[in-house]
């Protein structure tokens, strides 16, 4: 078992850190070829259109792998395939919903000027990529399958693209809104391959395209709703709180603030996306052991990313300390040194979040996706508070704290939560 999940995670692996590094590279040519006040404009922008993904967009694909994974196991390939239609339909509906809101929140700002001249048409593309961001399902559908491949090449595939046109802009002397544009459509490709795989997969199983009528997906309608909701207001939640926190400091301290802070968290995200892969795997792992009624699997699973993050992260970190500063003046120019110290603490709350990656799915897996909302509730606010307190008089180095904080404060109470729910359950084996 381990063994598939760490063959399994390695290609994720392999996919998101090329992909997490490609997207580096980008912000380094666009800094550099920019400078940090323009370069604020366009992270914003970028954070603006991942924030109204994250809180108006649908998160079906764990439904998919909960209720999918045991259809499965059973044999039931027409009822998986009807639940991820069902899955796909609603993640439409609420894709069309964002982008309407996305384009509503640029008129305003166009009619309140607060968005620069010559930047209308990348912020039209990032509304575009919002309006195709189905890829909840898409990789729900792919986890479920044990299809890693695809989600390793598009995790890739989008920032090559990205890096390919930015780099095409920059030796062209292109204006900077022009690298908004390169940015968008790098978005576009990666959702586009990634719906794309999710479809072939299905067929490649006998699932087709003819229209099938709505059927009761395995646990019930109610269940699976709740499911659904939940883990939607979770994501929003959580994902939503990744970009807000770069609005936040941009509102407070300007667009040259938060290009420093974003840089920060585009070079935490190649060791957060290094973890990403454990949690694309593990979440079908913990279903299927408490599936199974094996208790010592399960807690093994739990523990399993706290060792993997040990291992890679702590020597990342050291090394940042070391070489940080110097690299970042010498790729990117003087003026975005301010950036080191920042992405310093925001690496050590990477490594307090890649050990928990584990957490949120154990708590999916035992059926109790309500009590991860509450504990993500409570530490969410608490984070707002302190970036509210923190940034103003501490500047972007306030913004890493606070995220250490939140996810220091989560994990703890997360890990006591499953402690709590494991020791009233029965399980058949361990």
């Amino acid at each position: 078992m381990f063994n598939d999940l760490l063959r399994a995670a390695a290609a994720l692996l392999g996919g998101n850190v090329v992909g997490a590094s490609l997207g580096l590279v980008s912000i380094v040519v666009i800094g550099r070829s920019t400078g940090i006040q323009a370069f604020g404009v366009l992270m914003l922008m970028s954070a603006a259109a991942q924030f109204i993904t994250r809180v108006v967009g649908c998160q079906s694909g764990n439904a998919v792998i909960k209720f999918g994974t045991p259809l499965l196991a059973s044999g039931d390939v027409a009822s998986f395939g009807k639940l991820a239609y069902w899955s796909w339909r609603l993640e439409f509906a609420f894709a069309a919903i964002a982008a309407i809101v996305s384009v509503a929140a640029l008129a305003v700002a166009i009619q309140l000027d607060g968005l620069p001249d010559g930047y209308v048409l990348p912020a039209l593309l990032f509304c575009l990529s919002i309006g195709m961001n189905w890829t909840s399902t898409s990789s729900g559908v792919l986890r479920s399958l044990n299809r890693y491949r695809p989600l390793a090449i598009q995790a890739a595939a989008g920032n090559a693209v990205k890096l390919a046109l930015v780099v095409l802009v920059a030796s062209q002397n292109g204006d900077a809104y022009l690298f908004g544009v390169a940015m968008a459509l790098g978005d576009i490709a990666g959702l586009v391959y990634v719906a794309i795989a999710a479809a072939l997969a299905m067929c490649s199983v006998g699932i087709t395209f003819r229209p099938l009528h709505h059927a009761a997906a395995a646990g019930g309608d109610k269940v699976r709703n709740r499911f659904v909701w939940t883990s939607t207001v979770h994501s929003a939640v959580k994902s939503g709180i990744r970009e807000a926190d770069v609005l936040i400091v941009g509102s407070l301290l300007g667009t040259a603030a938060a290009g420093a802070f974003r840089l920060a968290k585009q070079i935490g995200a190649v060791a957060l996306r290094a973890s990403d892969p454990i949690y694309q795997v593990v979440f079908p792992a913990l279903t299927a052991a408490f599936d199974a009624s094996d208790r010592s699997r399960f807690r093994r699973l739990i523990f399993l990313p706290v060792a993997i993050a040990s291992g890679v992260l702590i020597p990342g970190i050291v090394l940042f300390l070391w070489v940080g500063r110097d690299a970042l003046i010498f790729f990117m120019g003087e003026e975005f040194a301010v950036a080191f110290a920042p992405t310093a603490v925001y690496l050590v709350g990477v490594l307090v979040a890649s050990a928990s990656t584990s957490l949120h799915p154990a708590l999916l897996a035992l059926g109790k996706p309500d009590q991860s909302l509450r504990i993500l509730f409570v530490s969410t606010v608490c984070y707002l508070l302190s970036l509210g307190a923190l940034v103003p008089s501490m500047g972007a180095i306030g913004a890493s704290v606070a995220f250490v904080g939140f996810y220091g404060l989560w994990s703890t109470l997360m890990a006591k939560r499953i402690h709590t729910e494991l020791g009233k359950m029965r399980f058949a084996h361990g």
